[in-house]
C-alpha cells in the first residue's frame, strides 16, 4: 500500500510532490556507528553491469569509501532482464524500463517494496545522490524526511543532452537549468570534478557550497601498460610522445 510520511516533516517543495509512495511513514532512529564511520546511501540512476562515466564512478566512491570502513549501500534502476541475485547485499533496485532514446540509461519506477523495506531497516548519516531527478529526486527526498544531511554530486552539464528529448530545446534547456541550480540548493554540499562546472553552477545560482571532487579512476591496472604492439600497428615510432582517449566520441565530450 502506499507509504506517506509523517506529520511535520515539512512539505511542498518540487521533489516531495515526486513519488512519495517510495519512503516509509515513520522516523527512523539515528545510530552511531563509532567515531569517523558512517552509513551511506548513494542514489544514482546508473549502476554496474551498466559501463559509464557516472556507473563507474559511484563503483570507485563505493569501493573506496569501504576501504576507509564506511558501510555503502546503493541503490539504483535493474536493466532491463537483469539478474538481481549478482547484487551484493548492500545494493537495492528499483524495477526499470530501458529509456527509448540514444542513452545508456534505464527509468526506473517510483515504487519497490525491496527499497522500502531497505529505508525502514536502515538509518543512514548521509545521503549521496548523483542526479538531480528519478533515483535521485527519490534519495533527496529521502533525506529531508529522515533529517540525514545530503550531498549531490554534478557530473555533466545536463542541457548538452537536450537535443535527446521530443521537446522544444529551450524548453527543456531552461527546466533543466531550474531543477538542477533548485535541487543543487537543497543540498549541503555539491561536489564535481571540474573548475568550470562549479563556475557555471555560481551563474546559475546555485549557493551551496561546491568542493572540487575528480573522478576516481583505477590506475593500478595501466601501471605495467605496454604499448609496444599499439605503436608497431600504427607505425609510431618508440620514442613519439603518443596521447590516448578513452570515452564516447560525441558532442558532450569535445
Amino acid at each position: 500500500h502506499p507509504l506517506t510520511p509523517s506529520p511535520g516533516r515539512g512539505g511542498g517543495t518540487e521533489a516531495d510532490s515526486e513519488h512519495r509512495s517510495s519512503v516509509p511513514s515513520g522516523p527512523l532512529p539515528h545510530v552511531r556507528r563509532g567515531r569517523g564511520i558512517m552509513r551511506i546511501g548513494i542514489f544514482t540512476n546508473t549502476y554496474r553491469p551498466t559501463v559509464n562515466g557516472v556507473a563507474k564512478c559511484v563503483e570507485y566512491y563505493e569501493r573506496g569509501l569501504q576501504q576507509r570502513g564506511h558501510e555503502v549501500v546503493i541503490f539504483a534502476p535493474a536493466p532491463e532482464d537483469y539478474d538481481r541475485t549478482q547484487d551484493p547485499p548492500f545494493v537495492y533496485r528499483f524495477p526499470a524500463l530501458p529509456i527509448p532514446l540514444d542513452m545508456d540509461y534505464s527509468i526506473a519506477a517510483p515504487y519497490s517494496r525491496h527499497v522500502v523495506r531497505a529505508l525502514r531497516r536502515l538509518d543512514f548519516d548521509i545521503i549521496h545522490t548523483q542526479h538531480p531527478i528519478w533515483v535521485g529526486a527519490w534519495g533527496a527526498w529521502y533525506a529531508r524526511w529522515a533529517e540525514v544531511p545530503l550531498v549531490t554530486t554534478v557530473h555533466t552539464e545536463y542541457r548538452l543532452f537536450a537535443h535527446l528529448m521530443p521537446l522544444p530545446e529551450p524548453l527543456v534547456e531552461a527546466y533543466l537549468r531550474m531543477r538542477v541550480s533548485s535541487y543543487c540548493n537543497k543540498c549541503e554540499v555539491i561536489t564535481t570534478p571540474v573548475p568550470s562546472m562549479r563556475r557555471l553552477l555560481r551563474r546559475e545560482g546555485v549557493r551551496r557550497p561546491i568542493e572540487i571532487l575528480p573522478n576516481p579512476t583505477e590506475i593500478a591496472a595501466f601501471q605495467g601498460a605496454d604499448g609496444t604492439e599499439v605503436r608497431r600497428a600504427y607505425g609510431i615510432p618508440p620514442e613519439a610522445l603518443l596521447l590516448g582517449f578513452v570515452g564516447r566520441l560525441s558532442v558532450e565530450k569535445n
